[in-house]
């Protein structure tokens, strides 16, 4: 057995080096083929046209040896968390936070928009055979989140709120909670307040203060959930407790929110693979933690028949799209693997479900091997520049996401919207730039473009560096391959790396420390003790 685990282990060390060197040439070497880009809504801009991602990544180099340099070493290990920090930087997080929602908070449209009129007719007592019915039908994974705007509705029509200002604020806490999360994960794996700082500067810029949060949709509600299953792991993983009732704890969360998003539980499988590898447990102990994962899983699932019976969803196979729908889109070479029309009227063309995937399966087989291994390597290389090579995560590339944007006529909240809003022909500002907006977008692009490039390079370093070497490494790692297999395999967008982005940054965090303690010990300890004596 333990022969066994050292081989996976080497299996897996393959695979992440693998994903992280390939990530690295792309980001910062390959370009993607635009010119076979047909995209049905609007072409996205990746951050590196703007400047190139190597510049930025210089710049960092060159500061981080100007901070190894200049920085005294510090003890490897301390005891006190610094918490009087976490509260009132979080305090001060969510004060932004409320000013950005305020600021440049709409009434969205697409499917956040149809859950939410849906959630606002059951509300009022009606009935639409669309809103109510037949949506859920195709797009069961959004029960969870039309209980959640109709839990919101209510309460705003109780206490006289702004129920789409509430979802925006709901969603800020969510990332706010998030920041707290992922500082606190790197506490327990490093125990060094420093790193506790980055990662929340990090977290704070990256995920909590970016445009996305006033969209109250499965990506940015979900982003508490992949953080919290670490951070609940990480408390329990000394637990000597009862082994069933230990690993239903820690599976529960991505279990249950499985159902709102599917990339949710890339984090639970992650946690088992790694610590299977790497702790030693007899057979018993291993299918005691199976026996909770499962007993997660059935709680998940009955919590979703619940609530298809309490809102009175019938589930019609032949109309869910599943996993045939998201592996079409994943295969689109002209459109990046993203969402477009050209698969949207086939996938509806079919009324039967296993005439629809057979249709499908035969339609992904001809596109693969249309390709041929050559092609295919470019279609991944195009899919990872929409997936991690554009920190706005999207933000204003689909069409028509918007039904109102509220008028804001004070200084401040115009010039907010003037940075955070796109500038020209997509997204949240109307083709003909009714509003005015987006003069200085370009401030909000390139702002995170210098944020994003030093903490992708962190992330690939750490997963270099450190690999599959022990469980929390191993949990990292595996779960960054998960998503990024995901991403080439189905529909791919970067909105839906923001789920994962609390987990980029305590890998950043913990990728600096890596860095900076390797540095230290084999360049600039070196270099000092060389230099002369005066």
């Amino acid at each position: 057995m333990i022969q066994f685990k050292k081989i996976l282990i080497i299996i897996t060390e393959i695979f992440i080096i693998a994903t992280a060197l390939f990530l690295a040439l792309v980001v910062f070497l390959i370009k993607p083929d635009k010119e076979s880009y047909v995209f049905d809504l609007s072409q996205q801009v990746f951050i590196s046209d703007v400047v190139p991602n190597v510049v930025w990544l210089l710049v960092f180099l060159v500061i981080l040896l100007a901070f190894l340099f200049l920085l005294k070493r510090r003890s490897e290990i301390e005891d006190i968390l610094p918490k009087r920090f976490l509260i009132v930087a979080s305090i001060l997080l969510l004060a932004l936070q409320m000013l950005l929602v305020y600021s440049i908070y709409f009434v969205v449209g697409n499917d956040a928009g149809i859950v939410a009129k849906g959630a606002q007719y059951f509300v009022d007592g009606t009935f639409d055979e669309f809103y109510n019915l037949r949506y859920f039908q195709y797009a069961p994974n959004n029960l969870y989140i039309y209980v959640f705007y109709i839990i919101v509705f209510k309460i705003s029509n109780i206490f006289n709120l702004n129920a789409s200002l509430l979802l925006a604020v709901i969603s800020a806490v969510f990332a706010n909670i998030s920041v707290l999360l992922s500082a606190l994960c790197v506490w327990e794996i490093t125990k060094r307040r420093s790193y506790v700082y980055f990662s929340y500067i990090v977290g704070a810029l990256l995920f909590a203060l970016q445009a996305w949060i006033v969209v109250s949709y499965t990506d940015s509600l979900s982003i508490l959930f992949p953080i919290l299953t670490l951070y609940i792991y990480l408390k329990m993983r000394d637990w000597k407790g009862n082994v069933i009732l230990k690993w239903l704890i820690i599976s529960i969360v991505p279990m249950l929110s499985y159902y709102l998003k599917a990339l949710n539980i890339i984090i639970i499988i992650a946690i088992l693979i790694s610590s299977f590898l790497h702790n030693k447990e007899g057979l018993k102990k291993v299918l005691m933690s199976l026996a909770g994962e499962m007993v997660a899983f059935l709680i998940g699932f009955l919590l979703h028949f619940c609530i298809e019976k309490a809102v009175g969803v019938t589930p019609d196979d032949n109309k869910k799209l599943d996993i045939s729908w998201y592996l079409l889109l994943g295969s689109n070479y002209n459109s990046f693997g993203q969402f477009n029309f050209e698969d949207y009227y086939l996938i509806f063309s079919y009324d039967d479900k296993d005439e629809r995937d057979r249709e499908v399966l035969e339609h992904v087989s001809s596109r693969v091997a249309d390709m041929g291994a050559l092609g295919l390597a470019k279609h991944w290389v195009n899919e990872s520049h929409v997936f991690f090579n554009d920190p706005t995560f999207g933000w204003g590339v689909a069409d028509y996401t918007f039904e109102d944007i509220p008028e804001r006529e004070d200084e401040l909240s115009q010039v907010i919207r003037d940075i955070y809003y796109p500038e020209t022909g997509y997204g949240f500002v109307l083709r003909n730039q009714v509003y005015g907006y987006g003069n200085n977008y370009w401030l909000y692009v390139v702002f995170r473009q210098i944020i994003w490039i030093p903490i992708i390079s962190l992330m690939l370093f750490y997963f270099i560096f450190k690999r599959n070497k022990e469980t929390v490494a191993g949990i990292l790692s595996l779960t960054f391959v998960g998503v990024f297999l995901f991403s080439m395999l189905f529909e791919t967008s970067s909105r839906l790396l923001i789920s994962y982005l609390p987990i980029v940054a305590v890998i950043s965090a913990i990728g600096l420390r890596d860095v900076v303690d390797l540095l230290r010990k084999k360049v600039i300890e070196k270099v000092i003790k060389k230099r002369p004596v005066k």
